[in-house]
């Protein structure tokens, strides 16, 4: 079983973070949610660009967590980003940005932050391009996410030792 720590970056609505790890967990994987907030660094934000870079952000969400015991760190963070990115992945780490999935409603978000979450961690396990109906075919923007299923198909479940008892 994959362990997930789900880390809140900066200030994030606590009804999100209690919906990805019940959503991981029903999904099979062992989660955690890291007690404390991690803040962005001002070094990381652009001022003439009016938001942070998420390279930087993501290096330094890195030198915090990389040795953490956990298959996946994954952060869930509320800030503005200058690239149209919806997630930044390095090594087993991602960073899923909230305000760039658009302005819905609380339950819009919440879907996609689960269907980021599960494309994230089959990322970082080397999952890509599947053909089957499943969230690991990928997406370039909200809109391709949005016509993706929320689950991975039964080749990424065994590619990710996943049974459907979790």
């Amino acid at each position: 079983m994959k362990k997930v720590l789900l880390v809140q970056v900066n200030k994030v609505d606590k009804s999100l973070l209690n919906a990805i790890s019940s959503f991981l967990t029903e999904n099979g994987f062992s989660v955690k949610t890291y007690p404390e907030i991690f803040h962005v660094s001002v070094t990381s934000y652009e001022w003439d660009k009016n938001g942070y870079n998420s390279s930087s952000l993501l290096d330094s969400f890195a030198k915090r967590f990389y040795g953490y015991p956990y298959d996946v760190v994954l952060g869930i963070a509320d800030v503005p980003i200058v690239t149209p990115s919806l997630f930044a992945t390095k090594d087993k780490l991602a960073l899923l940005f909230i305000r760039n999935l658009e302005d819905v409603s609380m339950d819009k978000t919440i879907e996609r932050l689960k269907k980021m979450s599960l494309f994230s961690i089959g990322k970082i396990a080397g999952l890509e391009g599947c053909k089957n109906q499943c969230i690991m075919r990928g997406f370039k923007d909200v809109h391709e996410l949005d016509l993706l299923p929320n689950y991975y198909c039964e080749d990424c479940k065994a590619r990710l030792n996943i049974n459907d008892e979790g």
